[in-house]
C-alpha cells in the first residue's frame, strides 16, 4: 500500500468575506496551499485534488484549521458521500487563535475512473462549517 501526502489549509472565521488563495509564510512549512475564509452564516466549497491514484494506493492530504473566531470551536463529525473518503478531526476543541492538523484520505480500493466526493465539516459553532469536494483520477 502507498501513501501520497501533500497539504492544504481550511481557515475558520467569523465576520470575513470570500475565499482567497494563498501562500503560507516559510514559518508555517511544510503547510502550503489553500486558505477558505468562512462567512458566518454561509457554507463555503473547496477542492482537495488528491491527483492520479492506483488502485492499490492511498492518497492523503493534510488540512490545519485556523481558528480565528472570538470563541472555542470544536470540529464535531464530518459527512461523506463515499466510505472511500474519510477524515481525522481534531479530538479537542480550538481556542481563539489556535490550529490543529487533520488528515483528509482517500481509499481508492477497487475503484476506476474520476471520483469526486463530497467532504462535509461539522463545526460546534453555528454558521461555521465547510464543504470539501475530494477528487482523484484512479487509474
Amino acid at each position: 500500500m502507498i501513501i501520497v501526502t501533500a497539504a492544504a489549509y481550511v481557515l475558520l472565521s467569523r465576520g470575513c468575506a470570500g475565499v482567497r488563495r494563498e501562500t503560507v509564510s516559510a514559518a508555517d512549512a511544510p503547510y502550503r496551499g489553500i486558505t477558505v475564509d468562512l462567512v458566518c452564516g454561509r457554507r463555503v466549497c473547496d477542492t482537495i485534488r488528491m491527483g492520479v491514484v492506483h488502485p492499490s494506493e492511498i492518497a492523503a492530504r493534510r488540512i490545519r484549521f485556523v481558528n480565528t473566531t472570538d470563541r472555542p470551536i470544536a470540529l464535531a463529525d464530518y459527512r461523506t458521500t463515499c466510505g472511500c473518503t474519510t477524515i481525522r478531526l481534531p479530538q479537542r476543541a480550538l481556542a481563539p487563535g489556535e490550529h490543529a492538523d487533520a488528515e483528509c484520505r482517500f481509499d481508492a480500493g477497487g475503484l476506476y475512473s474520476y471520483q469526486l466526493n463530497v467532504l462535509e465539516i461539522v463545526a460546534s459553532e453555528p454558521g461555521v462549517s465547510v464543504t470539501l469536494l475530494v477528487e482523484a483520477e484512479v487509474e
